[in-house]
């Protein structure tokens, strides 16, 4: 009896452990590719474009005929206001997590301030843009929830010009897959490759 107790003990030893390394594994994860949705797919701020995050990010991909596919990057936001509803969700559950535990959350709540003062530019310069003016200010008696998608300009990817490359996603540990995006009308498709 008393040898069944140890082994047990020992079992469940075994398996505390390994969990805890698991979670510290996807923290670890989880601010690395925060990190990354930071510095890669947004830039936060007040100005047209800012705090709404890019949906896809096209490695070695350009636009037009003859264009050189060996460097360079295609960004797109797509149905923009879709991710940052998605980006809504993860700052206010990081911060939820983060005030619970006791730590620094005030990086957090600027975030979430500007997040939330992006969709009231979008909001606010619906009405204008929908008229014909592609560069509508927000005024701020438009603010009545008709909104439109997104209003990035042509001149935010100056913001990620010096940018290196994006590195392969691992989504599996001791596994890497190197995900290949090719676009098609409506929706994106991921093809996982083998790294070479």
């Amino acid at each position: 009896m008393k040898k069944n107790i140890s082994i047990l003990l020992l079992a469940l030893s075994t398996f505390t452990m390994a969990a805890q390394s698991l979670d510290q594994e996807n923290l670890e994860k989880y601010w690395k590719y925060r990190d990354q949705l930071r510095k890669r797919f947004m830039k936060i701020g007040a100005f047209p474009g800012e705090s709404i995050p890019a949906s896809l990010i096209n490695p070695n991909r350009q636009y037009g005929e003859g264009a050189d596919q060996s460097n360079g990057s295609v960004m797109q936001w797509r149905d923009a206001t879709v991710t940052l509803g998605y980006y809504f969700i993860v700052l206010s559950t990081e911060y939820k997590l983060l005030s619970e535990n006791g730590q620094e959350v005030q990086s957090t709540l600027n975030e979430l301030y500007y997040a939330m003062l992006a969709f009231n530019r979008l909001d606010m310069s619906a009405e204008g843009y929908l008229s014909g003016n592609l560069q509508a200010q927000a005024n701020p008696s438009d603010l009545n929830g008709f909104f439109h998608r997104d209003d990035v300009r042509h001149e935010m990817v100056l913001n990620f010009v010096n940018d290196p490359p994006i590195a392969p996603y691992s989504p599996i540990r001791a596994t890497s897959i190197k995900c290949e995006v090719t676009g098609m009308v409506g929706r994106i498709m991921i093809i996982p490759t083998p790294m070479r």
